[in-house]
């Protein structure tokens, strides 16, 4: 079964979000040391991000830097903008 998180705190840049969030799927054991630079290496390379008016995104990797399930949330406080 997926564990499910809502990640907290502030992110001045989608880079910070991320972080954010892998370092609590790091945290809890769910991902590998290089999720976060994978995430992002694809997020620059093909972004996951919806537009404005609807302003979701679904960063991730492949399952080589994933130990366990996990899907994490973020209000829009997290985010810049938000």
């Amino acid at each position: 079964m997926s564990k499910l998180f809502v990640i907290e705190g502030k992110a001045e840049s989608w880079q910070e979000a991320l972080q954010l969030t892998a370092n609590r799927l790091l945290e809890e054991g769910c991902v590998k040391d290089d999720f976060y630079e994978c995430c992002k290496k694809r997020e620059e390379e093909y972004p996951t991000g919806l537009t404005e008016n609807c302003p979701v995104a679904i960063p991730h990797t492949t399952k080589d830097h994933v130990k366990e399930q996990a899907i994490s949330a973020t209000s829009s406080n997290v985010l810049p903008n938000g």
